[in-house]
């Protein structure tokens, strides 16, 4: 991201089902980067579809993707007010279509991006960071399986610097959220447990 023309294509998160392997990223057909979703085979890796978001006339990138029975659900930043934040898109793993309206979150008027998603029985999960305060900070949000409607979300700001949360996972007990903290000024790893 934000490297100029050199780098035309990205791929940043990949999930797999008993159906094939979804890759997203982005790519710059058009000229400004947009968001980039396809579904491979599981053998071979052929190509089955592909779809395009493109939301903006800025830079729009998906970060990450998660499976589950009631869809694919892939995550990222669209700059549609200019400054990224996060977006949300819940596609068929059939055909890539949208299965929901797009959600947006949109918490500061700095950069807010989404990093990377899990869905689980109660709902989908989204951890990245947002810029309420002007530094970066955790959010943690928890959306419902098919409208992506916000349930919850949660921050954690553990310094004045840069703080992103960078990964989630989800079970039974609980949701994990791992990342990166400059609380001694130097960035350290983070790891937290919260309640579904």
């Amino acid at each position: 991201r934000g490297l100029g023309d050199v780098y035309k294509r990205q791929a940043y998160g990949v999930a797999v089902d008993g159906t094939g392997v979804y890759v997203v990223g982005y790519d710059k057909v058009g000229g400004d980067e947009r968001w980039r979703i396809e579904k491979r085979s599981l053998l071979g890796l052929v190509l089955i579809w592909t779809v395009a978001s493109d939301p903006s006339i800025r830079s729009d990138w998906a970060d990450d993707v998660a499976v589950y029975g009631t869809g694919v659900y892939v995550v990222g930043s669209d700059r549609v007010l200019v400054n990224a934040r996060w977006r949300i898109e819940r596609r068929s793993p059939a055909n890539g279509a949208l299965l929901a309206a797009p959600a947006v979150s949109n918490p500061s008027a700095g950069d807010d991006v989404a990093e990377d998603v899990a869905v689980g029985p109660t709902g989908v999960y989204v951890v990245g960071y947002d810029r309420v305060g002007g530094d970066a900070r955790w959010r943690i949000e928890k959306r419902s399986l098919l409208g992506v409607a916000p349930i919850w979300a949660a921050v954690s700001d553990p310094s004045g610097g840069t703080d992103v949360a960078a990964d989630v996972a989800v079970d039974g007990t609980g949701v994990y959220v791992v990342g990166y903290d400059m609380a001694l000024g130097n960035a350290r790893w983070r790891i937290e447990k919260r309640t579904l």
